[in-house]
């Protein structure tokens, strides 16, 4: 069915993606993580804004901290099980990408660890409306409509956090 409904037009496939850097250095003021899709069309054209979302849910310290993107946008609520939702900027040629980081004032990631991503692709029709068959998320998410269809969170792709190890004292 997935195949009917995006030659339909109604869903995309996934060319590619990727979270880096992997691992990403944690004690450098300003370091983010960035989420790059890149999304076809069923005739295989290059996904563009005007129909195609990239929505990504993200796990990192349990939701402890706000989040924010130099690039794609932050939603404005944290998703069912409290994790950062973000939406990709459409970077051309099919790409959506958002690059995101705790929200601690620009300096250094708070916490090592990892970083779980799920993403869901969306589409809308040519009224800009959108329903159930346009809406997919990879894996699964908690992300609304998602939880209330019965999906949990279920990273598609993961990168760790580091921090330097404190040196103990002398």
């Amino acid at each position: 069915q997935y195949l009917l409904l995006a030659v339909a037009g109604k869903r995309r496939f996934i060319a590619n993606f990727s979270l880096t850097p992997d691992p990403l250095d944690g004690s450098l003021a300003g370091a983010e993580a960035t989420l790059a899709v890149r999304v076809v069309e069923g005739s295989g054209e290059a996904a563009t804004a005007a129909k195609t979302a990239v929505r990504a849910e993200i796990a990192y310290a349990g939701g402890a901290y706000g989040v924010v993107a130099s690039s794609g946008a932050v939603e404005g609520s944290p998703s069912g099980a409290g994790y950062w939702l973000v939406r990709g900027a459409d970077d051309g040629d099919g790409v959506f990408a958002a690059s995101f980081r705790p929200d601690v004032g620009g300096g250094p990631w708070p916490e090592s660890g990892g970083i779980q991503v799920a993403f869901m692709i969306e589409t809308v029709d040519a009224l800009g409306g959108t329903d159930s068959d346009r809406q997919f998320a990879f894996r699964g998410s908690t992300a609304s409509p998602y939880l209330e269809g019965g999906f949990t969170f279920n990273p598609i792709v993961s990168t760790t956090v580091l921090l330097p190890v404190p040196t103990p004292p002398p």
